[in-house]
């Protein structure tokens, strides 16, 4: 068998396959950005022409890169400059005023490209992002060679990248037209809110994402405020609602979900459309906690998701899986509920299906693309190791994660970015800020 390298001597194998396989002393094979073969570390030179390139990584789980289903990379600039406010405030008087200050197309890129590392180098391979100026996020992922679908904001109120909102769709389309042509990169539209776009404006987006093949994301049951506003306004919670405008459907990805109804979720479900959910962010802007277990309950495709990093205030999935299998134990008094296992899954396979790229991404399969990550157990707070899941979810830290590859191009080598001058964005991130002030 032909391969441009192979990956052995690991610990384990975290597959997060359908079979949730996992391989002690296992090895895995690259050729260009396919995973070609997966098995045993024993087998490799029978499998394998002599000369062939070897990685030998004893003292490592590999698994499939994490995928963060929701975030808004380019607000990292913002990271720190208000918290401990609920969101109505957070928004109207602190982000939406720095926005309209300081938000380009050179801070958009800046603040993106600050994210992607942050998130590389934390095990991240996949993000979606919702923003403004998103053909600068997109180029800022393909830069990077970080594996991406990015989604151009939709609102009814004037934007940065928009001012006049009637002209949304002009927006949108031009967005498309400029989007740079990268295997790893797609394009998708993110409607803000119910309370922040029209009826007309969620059906006519949904309507151009079903046309053409995109993603539809929107933030939906965020907070009582938006349960109180969305009913005030049409007469009904905000999942019928959506469900009442016909865009509930499998490209629609809705984000948050803390106050839906058992009902509301049925709906979803019966409807194909994903969930996302964000718990730290839930927390920190003291939104609620989303019913979780419900949602698996239900049998619901969902994913986890960071928010952006100036609302959580980090792009940590680590922590996001820890805290996502903790609180529902906690709330419901059942330790049983939203296992490591459940919770690893909606960090890879899952948060795959919720962006369409399961086919691609999520898991460690021949055949899929080599988004993979390799972590350090030689540490002391992975000692001893009984279960590498459980290890993953309950005692794993972004710091641990030694190397990464995307679309087999390795882009994280011993802790260190290969394709992102990190000192260099740092520099252009103080500049940048130093002259606003």
């Amino acid at each position: 068998m032909n391969a441009d390298f192979v990956i052995s001597d690991i610990e384990y194998v975290v597959c997060c396959d359908g079979s949730n396989t996992i391989l002690e002393k296992g090895a895995v094979a690259i050729k260009g950005s396919k995973i070609v073969w997966v098995g045993s570390s024993i087998d490799i030179k029978d499998t394998f022409a002599p000369g062939v390139s070897i990685i030998s990584l004893p003292g490592h789980i590999l698994m499939p890169g994490l995928v963060n289903s929701h975030t808004h990379v380019p607000m990292s600039i913002f990271r720190g400059l208000a918290d401990d406010m609920i969101l109505q405030k957070w928004l109207n008087e602190v982000i939406f005023p720095a926005e309209a200050k300081l938000i380009n197309r050179e801070s958009v890129y800046a603040g993106a490209l600050l994210s992607i590392a942050e998130m590389l180098l934390g095990g991240t391979t996949t993000f979606c992002d919702g923003y403004f100026y998103e053909e600068e996020v997109a180029r800022a992922a393909a830069d990077a060679g970080m594996r991406a679908v990015v989604g151009q904001g939709v609102l009814d109120y004037p934007t940065p990248d928009n001012p006049e909102p009637e002209r949304w769709m002009k927006r949108i389309s031009d967005f498309i037209e400029g989007f740079p042509s990268s295997e790893i990169v797609r394009p998708a539209v993110f409607c803000h809110a119910p309370y922040t776009c029209s009826p007309d404006t969620i059906r006519k987006a949904h309507e151009f994402c079903v046309k053409n093949d995109l993603i539809f994301q929107i933030h939906l049951a965020e907070t009582i405020q938006e349960i109180r506003e969305v009913e005030k306004r049409y007469g009904l919670t905000p999942g019928r609602y959506l469900n009442d405008l016909g865009v509930l459907g499998e490209k629609t990805v809705c984000i948050h979900g803390v106050w839906l109804e058992r009902k509301e979720i049925q709906l979803i479900a019966e409807q194909h459309a994903k969930l996302v959910h964000c718990p730290e962010s839930n927390m920190k802007l003291a939104s609620g906690v989303a019913d979780l277990p419900m949602w698996l309950q239900h049998r619901v495709v969902c994913g986890l998701g960071t928010d952006g990093p100036a609302s959580n205030n980090n792009l940590d999935m680590f922590g996001e899986m820890r805290m996502a299998a903790l609180l529902h134990k906690g709330i419901r008094q059942d330790p049983t509920v939203c296992s490591a296992i459940e919770v690893l899954r909606m960090a890879t396979l899952g948060g795959a299906k919720v962006l369409g790229l399961s086919d691609i991404a999520g898991s460690i399969e021949v055949g899929k693309s080599a988004d993979l990550i390799a972590l350090d157990v030689t540490v002391s707070h992975a000692t001893p190791l009984y279960d590498p899941v459980s290890h993953i979810v309950y005692s794993a830290k972004a710091s641990d994660v030694r190397h990464v590859w995307v679309a087999g191009r390795q882009v994280v080598r011993n802790g260190e970015l290969t394709t992102v001058d990190l000192s260099n964005v740092l520099e252009t991130i103080k500049k940048l800020f130093a002259s606003k002030n």
